[in-house]
């Protein structure tokens, strides 16, 4: 897909590149099931891309396990304690309107089948 081609503003943007990684693991689930010679799909999240599968797991029944390394869930948490913590460009993205359907928490519950958390 289209990306940046220039700086990311992280209060401006945070919530699109989110929205779009689940939309991307989304398709490459739709891809591996279409090719037909794959018989089990697993997902690997690191980090921000923990987070964006902890809410793939909780929406997508096709994966049939996950790892999820040094992630988290409670994105408020996150930005104000976390190592991006305390910068005001933040507040924005956790007053956003989309941010209950971005919260990890919110989803990885959701999902029944095999997975692990671990850290790096």
């Amino acid at each position: 897909g289209e990306r940046a081609s220039g700086p990311i503003k992280l209060e401006k943007d945070a919530s699109y590149i989110f929205d779009q990684g689940v939309v991307d693991i989304r398709r490459a689930v739709d891809y591996l099931e279409s090719r037909g010679d794959v018989s089990s799909i697993g997902l690997l999240g690191r980090s921000m891309g923990g987070m964006m599968s902890s809410v793939v797991l909780g929406v997508e029944d096709r994966i049939d396990a996950a790892i999820l390394i040094s992630t988290g869930g409670d994105v408020e948490l996150i930005f104000t304690k976390g190592a991006l913590g305390q910068d005001p460009k933040l507040k924005k993205v956790l007053e956003s309107e989309k941010r209950p359907y971005t919260e990890p928490l919110n989803y990885i519950g959701m999902y029944k089948a095999p997975y692990s958390f671990t850290s790096a």
